[in-house]
Order: C-alpha cells, then structure tokens, then sequence
C-alpha cells in the first residue's frame, strides 16, 4: 500500500502514486490548476468527479448517463412525434406503464412478463402515432388474425 505524502491518498501501487502525486503542482498541498479547469460537469447527473468518459462527446461521465440523457431528450420527443423505431416505442410504453393487453388488460402470465405483440390501429405502419399504436397478448393476438 503506497500513501501520498502530501494528502494521505492511498494506492495500491507505486505507478497509480506517482500518476497523483502530478496534480499536486510544484508546491505541497496545491492542485494543478490545468487540469482542473478541464472538469466538467456531467449534463446527465451533474457530476465532476469522473467527467475523464472517453468518447466522442465529453459532455457525460459515463455511456450510461450519455445514452439515458439521449433517450430523454432526443428518444421520447422521437416517439411522441410517431418517428420511433419500434424498440423506442416498446420502451416508451413500458416507462410509461401502458404496455399491457389491448384486449385482456395483462402483460405477464403466471408471474412472468409477457411479449406483446405492437399492432397499429389503423393497419397503417408508417402512422406511429401513440394514440394508433396498441398491443396484444399472444393469445389475444391469435385471436383477431
């Protein structure tokens, strides 16, 4: 176990040591300036602890936070407009809690979830419309074919 001298950090080996020991500037105890200033903060959760997220945008401290601030701001405007690829949609009405039978009201059977199929109301699959979209159970499903 290696401890800097200058804040009692601990590390467990002498390369993760050194690594800090070059915030620390050429005087005790004060913090690189340079590279503090590249912090940010996470759009998502507002967090500047871990914003060092390589990818091609900085703006997040991880792919977690840079696909939930995607789906919440690009994802369900996509879905409300009726221009959703079927998984946002599926996705949309599972947030929401209204994936369940059109017809029978269920979405899961015996205790396990079930896999309802998406219909369009009117028949129409460029409409994408919430208010056209529906699902079915597969036993509900069977039925009106």
């Amino acid at each position: 176990m290696f401890q800097c001298s200058h804040c009692n950090h601990k590390f467990s080996n002498i390369r993760q040591l050194n690594g800090h020991k070059r915030m620390h500037g050429p005087s005790l105890g004060k913090v690189n300036r340079t590279r503090t200033d590249k912090l940010k903060k996470c759009l998502c959760c507002g967090n500047t602890k871990n914003t060092r997220y390589k990818s091609k945008n900085p703006d997040f401290c991880s792919k977690k936070c840079h696909t939930k601030y995607k789906w919440e701001t690009e994802g369900i405007l996509s879905v409300v407009l009726g221009n959703g690829p079927k998984e946002d949609i599926i996705r949309y009405f599972k947030e929401e809690n209204l994936y369940h039978c059109h017809n029978c009201n269920i979405n899961q059977w015996q205790g396990k979830k079930l896999n309802l199929k998406l219909i369009y109301i009117d028949k129409n699959k460029n409409n994408k419309l919430t208010d056209n979209i529906s699902f079915l159970c597969p036993n509900c499903y069977d039925a009106n074919i």
